[in-house]
């Protein structure tokens, strides 16, 4: 038996190797074949794919950037006392197995007790106390992905005699009286009519993944426009596409990437509805578009009166910026015309910045006339739990700024512009989930992030297509105790160091678990009623763990409305697809056109048919 020693190694290398089963010979012979150049992160794992997805070591250890990561990790505060970490190959057993030994305890290594299904589950030692729940979670970890566990049940729940409905957060379980999903134009006319003759509410609903009751209202009936997914029309020579609203974004993407095109602005989350994604108006990374408001031409809008119009810049062109950003109150989008553009082969650059200049150093890529997307990922690991890689480096300090310049597609092969998931799933969600309970799984992918941006294969060349996906089931989660969120503040683009410094303060004082973070840039645009992008502005986007309890939610809202009134105070503005914890008062100075949007929805909707819990919340309800 071969031993290789690498002192003080980081845990997540345990970790991200900790999980493996059988493999046939040849797949073992490559595992244990050693590459002598290896260019990223990534080339240090194998995928192996069984009854779990699972990663496994392949270290290059005379690599330099090997060298330069370990070194790095050896600083590691979390790793004191000192910890000796051994990866021991044997040709006789299909698996490395990666131990660790902490002051001297006996290294773990075989099959674990109660593990069914698998062979051989690499050994990580950490302590008899902490071993086995540290087991669990990875474990789970590794079942959730291959499983592709939705966050919460898709499927309307029949609780106590009555459906139930819930959204992302699993914080809004809500009866309703019928959940329908159709995919006939004329049965959802027929459903309005019936609704309006028995007094009854109407929401409407794509993929749930709003936080605040917008897709849901007691007793309603519920849309589900998933089912109304056709791709009516494709106009090649013009680079438009006319498609029902329940479709996703990936059909979309798979129907226009062979012919060489690419929707302009799309929810980083592909299997999110068209229908979702106007609903609230979404903006993503290009630098030369806005929110999605831009790149529609036109849409046909079912009214709560079951009339169905067309509406646009041109024709019922108030409803236009009523309906794009007026989540579900203003009627249900049929269908949707939206311009195109080319798919384009992106070289994606990653320089570390201090937050401090991010604004500053952002601006130079929006005046190179070189740069079409770009983006920030500020650091979320908390302080100590990372080796300091840059003076000031710290949580939400350091940001690690990503951009794509367009470069000429000559020697390209065809495969780089098909629509590809994204790599090494399971070690990223693996990681995802640790972080939610380990501050050092923070640090490390911040290490990762720092130096790679977004990816960790080390891959440059990109098409605009594959840049513009994220795969959801890195954030699938499923929990009594505890779900994670998300919320956003729109901050103008002087003003983000300062927001910067209060939302940290406000996240360390409440010990808030911050899972991740993104800076995104959004040029002024006012054809939303509602518009968040009054003038040039970065979109400032987090997701957290927070608690189901009743203390939990409480506490959330409370940091929540401090977070807002920061925003406020920078002339900023918060993304409203997310939970109803800022106060009506709040909502009307970060919206002053708040008022007047719902005075509309009552000349467009009097017997307010189209009703959801985000109304109530802003409109109705006086307790906040």
């Amino acid at each position: 038996m071969k031993t290789i020693s690498i002192p003080a190694l980081l845990r997540a290398i345990a970790i991200v190797v900790l999980v493996s089963c059988t493999q046939s010979s040849q797949q073992t012979s490559a595992l244990q074949t050693r590459s002598e150049s290896t260019q990223s992160i990534a080339s240090y794992f194998s995928l192996a794919r069984s009854k779990v997805e699972i990663y496994r070591s392949s270290f290059a250890t005379t690599d330099p950037l090997f060298q330069e990561l370990t070194s790095a990790l050896d600083q590691m505060k979390h790793l004191e006392p000192p910890v000796t970490t051994e990866i021991i190959i044997d040709s006789t057993i299909t698996d490395p197995v990666l131990v660790f030994k902490i002051d001297g305890e006996s290294p773990r290594a075989g099959p674990i007790d109660g593990v069914k299904g698998l062979d051989r589950w690499l050994a990580l030692q950490i302590s008899d106390a902490d071993f086995q729940q540290f087991f669990n979670d990875a474990r789970k970890s590794a079942f959730q992905t291959n499983n592709s566990l939705a966050k919460f049940n898709a499927t309307p729940q029949l609780q106590d005699g009555k459906i139930k409905i819930n959204d992302w957060s699993r914080l809004n379980a809500t009866p309703v009286k019928r959940v329908i999903a159709s995919d006939s134009e004329l049965e959802l006319v027929d459903l309005l009519k019936e609704a309006r003759s028995q007094h009854l509410k109407v929401s409407i609903a794509g993929q749930r993944h709003s936080q605040g009751g917008h897709t849901f209202y007691k007793d309603a009936l519920v849309l589900d426009m998933t089912r109304f997914h056709k791709i009516i029309e494709t106009n090649w020579d013009k680079k438009t596409i006319r498609v029902q609203s329940g479709i996703t974004w990936d059909a979309i993407q798979r129907h226009i990437q062979p012919r060489g095109l690419s929707v302009k602005v799309m929810q980083a989350y592909p299997l999110f509805t068209v229908g979702g994604s106007l609903s609230v108006n979404v903006h993503e990374s290009d630098l030369r578009y806005g929110p999605i408001i831009e790149t529609v031409n036109s849409l046909r809008l079912l009214t709560a009166d079951g009339n169905i119009l067309t509406v646009s810049r041109t024709e019922n062109s108030e409803l236009f910026g009523l309906a794009i950003g007026g989540y579900g109150l203003f009627g249900v989008i049929l269908d949707v015309e939206l311009s195109l553009t080319d798919d384009t082969l992106l070289q994606r650059t990653v320089q570390y910045v201090d937050y401090r200049q991010f604004a500053s150093q952002f601006a130079k890529l929006l005046a190179d006339g070189k740069t079409v997307a770009a983006y920030g990922r500020p650091s979320t690991a908390p302080d100590g739990a990372a080796p300091l890689l840059y003076a000031g480096d710290g949580f939400f300090r350091g940001v690690s700024l990503v951009s794509y310049n367009e470069v000429p597609k000559q020697g390209v092969t065809a495969s780089t512009f098909a629509i590809q998931e994204e790599g090494f799933l399971g070690l990223r969600k693996l990681m995802y989930d640790l972080s939610r309970k380990y501050d050092w799984a923070k640090g490390v992918r911040w290490l990762i992030q720092a130096k790679f941006g977004d990816t960790i294969t080390g891959d440059t060349d990109i098409s605009r297509n594959n840049m513009m996906r994220a795969d959801i089931r890195i954030t699938d989660y499923v929990s009594v105790s505890d779900t994670d969120a998300l919320q956003e503040y729109f901050i103008p683009v002087d003003r983000l160091t300062n927001f910067m410094d209060a939302l940290r303060a406000i996240l360390v004082e409440y010990k808030v678990s911050v899972l991740s973070c993104g800076l995104r840039y959004v040029p002024e645009n006012n054809e939303a009623f509602l518009s968040y992008s009054r003038t040039n502005v970065f979109g400032v986007v987090f997701a957290f763990n927070q608690r189901t309890s009743e203390e939990g939610v409480a506490q959330a809202k409370e940091w929540t409305r401090k977070i807002v009134d920061a925003a406020i105070e920078n002339g900023g503005t918060y993304y409203l697809p997310y939970a109803g914890y800022p106060t009506r008062a709040q909502s009307r100075r970060a919206y002053p056109k708040m008022d007047e949007f719902f005075k509309k929805k009552l000349q467009h909707d009097p017997d307010l048919i189209l009703m959801n819990q985000f109304y109530e919340n802003y409109h109705l309800s006086t307790g906040n």
